[in-house]
């Protein structure tokens, strides 16, 4: 075993050095002038001996054993970096090297060895365990080039704008990507002007009901194609939600809302007051109701509330309240339209605070095209309270919500939106407006939520996914087989699972006892998307194995030095200056 020494406070070291020297001296000195001329350089020594194992002994020393003969192995993955591996062969020249392969279920099983470098892209997630119990040294292998994060929800409403956005790094110069839907039309596109690491955003507007695999492709600057990844798209009927509006007078931007609402299909109430005593009433997408807002019956079937703030407040203390009930406990959602009064107001109604700021124009960053739009000369003040829905380019809320237990509560800093339909951006205006609803609408109930971090599954390779449903029910896939769930140990709805698709095409997972739970995948037939999947194996790799080398290291842990024979030398050093005075006398 090699060992070594340290001090446990060795923050301590200068400190300690300079009191015991400075007690060294004063004892020197007071032995010179009172003891026995024959006897005080005996006494200074054995004082200075004593000052020495204390001041040791208070800095706690430390002994770090380490195995003798450490068998080193360099194991080498994906797009491993050769100018590593070369200095790892200098340096460990007795070091084993293998070459990991996936699809060999041996691959690592039997290493006889105290330290693995482990060079590249890393293992796959499923093979952590063959590794567990050494002490692994990741060095992730050349730099990446392609789309290494991808962010798009695989499941959209018909009618409903999709975005794709993702970072793509080091992109060639002119080279650009299309995104081409399943019949081969080019739906959007971006060129790379740079070569830096770009954020990039894709839209299209999906048309029809169904399940469909759409295409990136990325060309060179004169329209070769360099490569092709697919996106598995779920399309589904979209769902209309029941909302009132409460106006405390009539607005163009009530106006414009009300239409663009009614023509996506959701059912709209609208009460506008004319005069003190007087309003006007009007159903869009509905039948003639009463519009009996103090009714918790009736409050239960609406999803959003859109009010100014001077409606809301003139509700009275009754149906505030009860509006705040059905937030709380039933997940309804409230939108404030903000109005000069609410950002000038000290009432902060629903957590929200405001601060002057100087402009009154803000860019939002909904669509790849600069949209500026009006704004009250206020930002928020409470950003870590409160979550983001539209943000400037500068990444500041100028919409945001505020969670009020199962329901939301949002506003706005925007002035008039409306004002993008007059300038012709209709497609700007249908985002922001689509995003606020999606967020603060009242969720809907469903038996279960399906999750998963990968876009395309692959034959004979582990598909995870975590599903959350209040029992355990027996899940199948309509290929025929069962599928076993694993419960998580903190939130109980929480569970997961994995299966090994076998055949490529779409695939969907069901409950048997509740078939319209569902969730459809696609599985690839040809591995698409090979730099995100270099790049999550490199994250996944990285984040394990620094956990479990700190795990390994807690068993070669420093450990303190047993300090009974420093106080042991100390007590017969002090009962020597103890004794010696009385012995000479």
């Amino acid at each position: 075993m090699n060992s070594s020494y340290s001090f446990a406070n060795g923050d301590w070291l200068w400190s300690v050095l300079i009191a015991g020297l400075l007690l060294g001296i004063l004892f020197v000195y007071k032995e010179y002038k009172t003891a026995n001329k024959k006897y005080w350089i005996l006494n200074s020594i054995i004082g200075m001996v004593v000052i020495l194992v204390l001041s040791i002994a208070a800095l706690q020393p430390q002994k770090t054993s380490s195995p003798k003969n450490n068998k080193k192995v360099i194991v080498l993955t994906s797009n491993y970096n050769e100018q590593v591996l070369d200095s790892l062969k200098k340096r460990h020249r007795k070091a084993k090297i293998i070459q990991y392969d996936p699809e060999e279920e041996s691959s690592l099983q039997s290493l006889s060895s105290d330290t693995v470098f482990l060079l590249g892209d890393g293992i796959a997630t499923h093979d952590f365990w063959k590794l567990q119990k050494h002490a692994v040294v990741f060095l992730p292998g050349k730099p990446l080039k392609g789309i290494i994060k991808l962010k798009y929800d695989n499941k959209v409403a018909l009618g409903k704008r999709l975005k794709f956005k993702g970072l793509y790094l080091q992109p060639k110069l002119q080279s650009k990507l299309v995104l081409k839907d399943q019949t081969g039309i080019a739906l959007d596109s971006v060129v790379f002007s740079e070569t830096k690491d770009t954020l990039i955003e894709l839209s299209a507007k999906p048309k029809v009901v169904g399940n469909y695999l759409f295409t990136i492709e990325e060309k060179d600057s004169i329209g070769n194609l360099i490569n092709t990844d697919v996106l598995p798209l779920r399309v589904e009927e979209p769902n209309a939600l029941k909302i009132l509006i409460l106006n405390s007078a009539p607005s163009f931007e009530t106006r414009y809302l009300k239409n663009y609402l009614a023509a996506e299909g959701h059912q709209v109430l609208l009460r506008t007051k004319i005069t003190k005593a007087k309003f006007k009433y009007e159903f869009l997408n509905t039948p003639k109701v009463p519009v009996a807002y103090q009714d918790p019956t009736f409050l239960e079937d609406i999803d959003l509330v859109i009010a100014d703030y001077r409606a809301f407040l003139n509700l009275g203390q009754t149906a505030q309240e009860l509006i705040k009930t059905q937030i709380t406990q039933n997940g309804l959602g409230l939108f404030i339209q903000p109005d000069d009064y609410m950002v000038n107001s000290s009432d902060n109604f629903g957590g929200f605070k405001w601060v002057n700021h100087s402009t009154s124009k803000a860019e939002l960053a909904i669509t790849t095209q600069k949209v500026e739009v009006e704004k009250f000369k206020k930002v928020f003040a409470n950003t870590n309270t409160i979550y983001p829905i539209i943000t400037t380019i500068n990444n500041e809320p100028v919409v945001a919500f505020k969670a009020w237990q199962k329901g939301r509560v949002g506003t706005s800093l925007i002035a008039s939106s409306y004002t993008l339909q007059l300038v012709g951006k209709d497609d700007a205006y249908q985002e922001l407006w689509s995003s606020i609803l999606s967020t603060l609408a009242k969720r809907k109930q469903s038996a279960a939520d399906f999750e998963t971090s990968k876009i395309l599954a692959y034959p004979d390779e582990p598909f995870e996914f975590t599903v959350y449903a209040k029992n355990n029910q027996e899940l199948r896939s309509d290929k025929g087989y069962y599928i076993p769930l694993r419960n998580d140990l903190v939130i109980e709805e929480k569970w997961k699972g994995v299966l090994y698709p076998k055949e490529p095409g779409w695939q969907q997972l069901y409950f048997t006892k509740d078939t319209l739970a569902t969730f459809s995948f696609y599985v690839s037939d040809t591995h698409y998307w090979q730099t995100l999947d270099h790049y999550q194996t490199r994250q996944a790799n990285s984040r394990y194995f620094n956990q479990a080398t700190a795990q390994t290291k807690q068993t070669n842990q420093k450990r303190p030095v047993n300090l009974l024979w420093l106080f042991g030398i100390a007590m017969i050093g002090l009962g020597y200056l103890w004794l010696a005075p009385k012995l000479n006398s």
